[in-house]
């Protein structure tokens, strides 16, 4: 037993002896070359919904992220979101933000697809800060009026921001 004990304690001291060896050095890194675009593509941005110039927008088309918003006017749900977009845009600002508006108008709300006309329109004459007052002012709406008195608040408020009467604005959705 005693040599047994004595082969095993040879084996310790031989095996823990060793100094460990030195770490190695990491390889230096790889040099990468980025490039970064000079000026923005012509096209629509190529992500999974497109996005083109014509779609209200607010936020730096560059921003690292772009939030596609579908709405109807008169869905509750889609209500919901338009205070949420508006602390998102205050909290991370144009430069970190893009916010872009698609119209989706569903069915079984008679009024919506009106709504999404006028809108359209006061983007169209009146361009995003007139689109902006007159979402926000329609997401805001607590409920209650009629669809109509919403509408012609918040086209009231659009021409608040564009200079131009709510009649002006009205016209351009006839044409959209």
């Amino acid at each position: 037993m005693k040599k047994l004990s004595l082969l095993l304690g040879m084996l310790l001291v031989a095996c823990g002896s060793s100094p460990t060896p030195p770490p190695r050095d990491p390889p230096p890194p790889a040099e990468v070359a980025l490039q970064v675009p000079h000026e923005l593509p012509s096209a629509p941005d190529p992500g999974p919904v497109s996005v083109t110039s014509e779609d209200p927008q607010w936020g730096d088309p560059l921003a690292p992220v772009t939030l596609v918003v579908f709405t109807d006017f008169q869905c509750p749900h889609c209500s919901k979101v338009g205070p949420k977009i508006a602390e998102l845009k205050a909290e991370y600002g144009p430069s970190k933000l893009r916010v872009v508006v698609k119209h989706l108008p569903l069915e079984f709300h008679e009024e919506a697809p009106q709504a999404a006309r006028i809108a359209a329109g006061v983007h169209k004459r009146a361009g995003n800060d007139a689109f902006w007052a007159f979402y926000h002012a329609m997401a805001l709406e607590p409920g209650g009026a009629p669809f109509s008195e919403v509408i012609a608040g918040a086209l009231v408020r659009a021409s608040e921001v564009s200079g131009q009467s709510p009649d002006e604005l009205l016209r351009e959705s006839a044409h959209t």
